[in-house]
């Protein structure tokens, strides 16, 4: 998931690596978009036993508790907090396998 406003030069010079994760930010108060959405997503496909899915949250915000109760401890859903901006150009570069 990408916010709005997404500055691609910024993110163009950070090399692209492969990793078995989304990411999204924990900030948006978008239903149609919301983290809520990806959380239920994941846990319901991972509910099925197939191959699992992990989802890595960055960022801060008021929904965070709320958000992080929904994920109810599953480990394959990670909040990682307020990522530096060199942190989230890596996060975003990279590509899933």
């Amino acid at each position: 998931m990408l916010f709005n406003g997404f500055e691609m030069e910024r993110f163009v010079a950070t090399p692209e690596t492969r990793g078995d994760h989304s990411a999204g930010r924990a900030r948006t108060t978008r239903e149609r978009k919301g983290v809520a959405h990806a959380i239920n997503a994941v846990r319901a496909h991972n509910a099925k036993d197939e191959d699992p899915w992990r989802l890595v949250v960055l960022g801060e915000g008021p929904q965070r508790r709320s958000l992080e109760a929904l994920a109810a401890g599953d480990p394959l859903i990670e909040f990682l907090g307020a990522p530096s901006d060199e942190e989230k150009r890596r996060w975003l570069r990279r590509r899933m396998p």
